[in-house]
């Protein structure tokens, strides 16, 4: 399927550094719509400021953004994101993030992503009907899934793989198609959290 990109609209700094676009989905795109699904942000201000973003860990996802993922987007875009070091009380962060006009419509327009809160987004419907589904649910773990070790009689050995959406739809479609690979899942909604 070749993209629409008649609705993709750039700004004059888009034209100047000579932004490009994907013209079909493949299994490197279909990661990459999962990661922005996961740790991504996606927000227009105003009349020209268009915000796209993505974050983790300091320390233990630095070299996945800014290397792995920032030449994931330059590939696509010819763009490569600015990145911060974020330190707080709650954390050390890493941020990639950019203003464009042109990487915003495509997002929305092109692969049909929601801007704002992710709790408006499903699995793009260019992903439902794609053979790279497995490539969109490897992203979307890359990015905001975990893994833990659950004591099994004497020590920690039995894997879990633990996500916690905000979006319960989104949620629900991807454990329906984690099942249809095999995985045997558990889901549990509007449960309170512990306090450690």
């Amino acid at each position: 399927m070749i993209f629409d990109l008649s609705k993709v609209f750039l700004s004059r700094n888009d034209k100047s550094i000579g932004l490009k676009f994907p013209s079909q989905l493949d299994k490197d795109l279909a990661y990459f719509i999962g990661i922005h699904l996961g740790d991504g942000t996606m927000n227009k201000y105003n009349k020209y400021y268009y915000s796209i973003g993505y974050g983790g860990h300091l320390v233990d996802e630095y070299d996945f953004y800014s290397i792995y993922i920032n030449n994931l987007i330059f590939k696509f875009f010819n763009k490569k994101f600015n990145f911060y070091e974020k330190k707080s009380k709650t954390g050390q962060y890493i941020e990639l993030c950019t203003q464009s006009k042109g990487i915003f419509t495509f997002l929305n327009k092109s692969l049909g992503i929601q801007p704002g809160p992710k709790t408006h987004n499903s699995i793009p419907d260019i992903i439902k009907n794609s053979n790279f589904k497995t490539d969109f649910i490897r992203g979307l773990a890359d990015s905001d899934f975990s893994l833990t070790f659950k004591n099994n009689g004497t020590y920690h050995s039995y894997p879990n793989i633990i996500w916690n959406p905000s979006n319960k739809f989104l949620m629900t479609e991807v454990n329906i198609e984690l099942e249809n690979l095999g995985f045997k899942t558990f889901t549990l909604f509007d449960f309170k959290k512990k306090r450690l």
